[in-house]
């Protein structure tokens, strides 16, 4: 069957969600020809996209409401949150396209079971900050400014531009046997590492659960509500491993002993990485940097990262032996 583009188009003043697909344009010429069709009734805008099939455009569409009061015309839904919420998610993956302007040959088709609707595939509505006259999500400049979909996320937001070589990434999946969570990530630093669940600016790793095994590498500066939170979350047994990417004076600073008497090793990396993202070409400072590992497969953390750097040995006085 062949492939092109499925995409949701959201109208501008929120009446109603298209759900369609296309083989022979790209996304962006599609949704003009949607809005040439209603002879200027009414505008869309591209919500997201993802590489599919006839088939997965009609199985996208199979559990939401769809409209039946605009005569002949097919594939509207009713805004419904469920719907709405599904494609805000479906925003924010390695594999979509938030605004159908990428090339085509940056998004690999995937299995549609890792993308078609279900319950757990949702990211809501951000909530109302009543200290603010303007809302975060309402200052925002790009093709979604100003219309009822303002408030759905924009991947492409400044988190931070120092991302962690896709080398070391590979060494800390094969050290945890895979990688479920980045927990201070970005969708473009994703759309490289294509690990399954990530937090970043639009999803913060302080108001959301933290489970399986989890990579980190936190923006450089305060290091302990990350720390806090991999004692919660370790505490709870939700995170089972746990690798951890830091240049090395934060682990030797009061907040990060709890977390360091957790471990099972530890890895001074030698040469200090190149970071890659920042859109003036820099690669970080030259400061140590090792990645500190919580869980079962020591000797599998140290087989994987023997290339990169050196082991450190974590002397706990009379319970070391």
């Amino acid at each position: 069957m062949a492939t092109g583009w499925v995409y949701a188009l959201g109208e501008t003043t929120g009446r109603d969600i298209k759900i369609g697909y296309t083989s022979g344009i790209n996304v962006v010429g599609r949704s003009q020809e949607v809005i040439d069709s209603w002879n200027g009734q009414r505008s869309y805008v591209t919500l997201a996209a993802v590489r599919g099939t006839p088939k997965d455009e009609r199985a996208m569409r199979e559990p939401f409401r769809l409209r039946t009061d605009l005569g002949n015309r097919k594939e509207y839904l009713w805004p419904d949150e469920d719907l709405a919420e599904y494609v805000n998610w479906l925003r924010s993956q390695w594999f979509a396209s938030a605004d159908g302007t990428d090339e085509a040959t940056n998004f690999p088709v995937q299995d549609p079971n890792l993308w078609l609707p279900e319950p757990s595939r949702r990211r809501p509505r951000p909530s109302i900050d009543p200290l603010k006259l303007v809302q975060d999500y309402e200052a925002r400049t790009d093709q979604l400014a100003g219309t009822a979909w303002s408030w759905m996320l924009n991947p492409k937001s400044t988190f931070q531009d120092y991302f962690t070589p896709n080398e070391i990434i590979g060494a800390a999946g094969s050290a945890m046997g895979g990688i479920d969570l980045d927990a201070a990530s970005h969708w473009a630093a994703n759309r490289v590492h294509r690990i399954p669940e990530f937090f970043d600016v639009n999803r913060s790793a302080f108001e959301n659960r933290w489970a399986g095994r989890v990579w980190l590498n936190p923006p450089y500066g305060d290091n302990a509500p990350w720390f806090r939170e991999i004692l919660k979350y370790t505490a709870s047994g939700d995170v089972t491993q746990l690798c951890m990417l830091s240049p090395m004076w934060s682990f030797i600073t009061n907040i990060a002993r709890p977390v360091v008497e957790l471990s099972s090793a530890l890895v001074l990396l030698s040469p200090t990485p190149q970071f890659w993202g920042n859109e003036n070409g820099r690669t970080g400072t030259n400061n140590p940097h090792g990645v500190l590992y919580i869980g079962a497969r020591r000797q599998q953390f140290l087989e994987a990262f023997r290339e990169f750097g050196i082991p450190l040995k974590i002397d706990r006085g009379a319970d070391a032996a």
